[in-house]
């Protein structure tokens, strides 16, 4: 009986976090508990993230906390190092590994693509008064978070490169400092606590094997958000170059610093413009044609980029809705970072086949006037009454014949777009 409740609050638990990361932006990259369909059918992990080239694995804890540190930390934090240690063996291993996701067709893990990977574990018990945030185990880097922590991170963090950054940031803030967090108040500390804490830091502050760098964070992971929000969306030098033994941060009440502040408006004012995006990808774009592709282009875009894709792009459209001529279809070129986009317009009565070919067209002269070597493209357009959306995405790098280049080139030169300079034969 005892197995059935701990794996019945253990389910509760993977359903929580991956509730979480589901209902965020991750929801299109997440793969919750993915199987292994092609050999055993048995569970990988307890949460996958896959997006562009980072991988990011999650195991989830909700083990009852008994009042003993060492015996409990033994038996989640071991558990879910073996889990993950597992999962990153089996994707990376020499056989192909299908994972499903609840709303599209079995895909391959792209291990081949794959340059970064993350391994967090969410431990949401939340009777423990300290927990290591960041390890380091069989040479690999470990991320802590408790149920507060996950759920933070990935409301305040909201984008897929913000959230990134932040977990980078936070790696290499603790790559030489096996770090711990005490995210309870001073006063809410027994003394059994208190004793077994200093057990704990003992092991590292006397370890003789060159490991005695250590960190200690006084607050929350909120707070340890908000710092690095407040620092410019990054944590301070003076704690990266610190050189220090023992690294003590103290942070608390950061947070609730952070939620009345100036800044927090500002960010928030920021995201909100930004939400068209978003909008735009649950709706419509998902389930289109390439759309996968699109939305990943899109979501490469972190939270001010992504403000200022929104406001260009209805910048765009409201200098030619406001022109006092008809305008049937107009087009744009756009760059934000590494992306290449084409804003469209169009007239709402404008026939199907022939907007259809304009896109198509529009994607073809981006490419063409960056020599076939522009990488991704991808195009947004919305209809004068703002009713209407078009979506389109191409592979810019591509090989083309004279005679297909010869081809296009009349074809923009019927509908008056450029045409490049060619030098005249010698």
């Amino acid at each position: 009986m005892k197995d059935t409740a701990q794996s019945e609050k253990g389910q509760l638990g993977e359903d929580f976090v991956n509730k979480i990361a589901f209902n965020s932006f991750l929801k299109y990259w997440c793969f919750p508990g993915p199987l292994d369909i092609i050999q055993d059918n048995k569970e990988i992990c307890d949460l996958l993230i896959v997006f562009d080239s980072v991988c990011i694995i999650v195991s989830v804890k909700n083990y009852d906390f008994g009042g003993d540190y060492n015996k409990y930390f033994k038996k989640t934090i071991g558990k879910a190092n073996r889990q993950i240690i597992g999962a990153e063996k089996k994707l990376f291993g020499d056989r192909i590994t299908l994972l499903k996701h609840p709303e599209r067709n079995a895909e391959e893990f792209p291990k081949e693509t794959i340059t970064k990977t993350y391994r967090i574990i969410v431990n949401l018990n939340t009777n423990v008064k300290y927990y290591q945030t960041s390890y380091v185990y069989k040479g690999k880097q470990f991320t802590v978070m408790d149920s507060m922590a996950w759920q933070t991170s990935l409301a305040e963090l909201n984008t897929v490169p913000d959230f990134i950054d932040y977990i980078d940031n936070r790696t290499t803030l603790f790559k030489n400092f096996p770090a711990f967090i005490l995210p309870r108040e001073e006063y809410d500390f027994s003394e059994s606590d208190g004793i077994q804490l200093m057990s704990e830091l003992d092991k590292f502050i006397y370890d003789n094997d060159g490991n005695s760098k250590l960190s200690i964070v006084s607050g929350t992971e909120m707070d340890l958000i908000a710092l690095y929000i407040n620092n410019d969306f990054k944590f301070p030098s003076k704690l990266i170059k610190n050189e220090a033994d023992i690294l003590n941060i103290k942070i608390d009440g950061e947070w609730d610093k952070f939620l009345n502040s100036k800044l927090h408006k500002a960010k928030n004012e920021l995201e909100q413009e930004g939400y068209f995006i978003d909008q735009l990808v649950r709706e419509m774009i998902i389930n289109s044609e390439n759309g996968e592709y699109l939305a990943k282009m899109f979501f490469k875009l972190n939270r001010i980029e992504r403000s200022i894709f929104a406001k260009r792009y209805l910048e765009y459209h409201n200098n030619i809705s406001s022109s006092k001529l008809r305008i049937k279809f107009n087009r744009t070129h756009a760059r934000f970072g590494s992306l290449n986009i084409v804003f469209v317009y169009f007239e709402d009565d404008l026939p199907k086949n022939e907007l259809d070919d304009l896109v198509e067209l529009s994607l073809f002269h981006f490419s063409y006037l960056h020599d076939f070597q522009c990488g991704e493209i991808g195009l947004l357009g919305v209809s004068n009454s703002f009713n209407n959306f078009i979506f389109g995405y191409m592979q810019g790098n591509v090989s083309m014949s004279k005679l297909e280049i010869e081809e296009l080139e009349n074809d923009f030169k019927y509908i008056d777009w450029k045409i490049k300079t060619r030098p005249n034969p010698q």
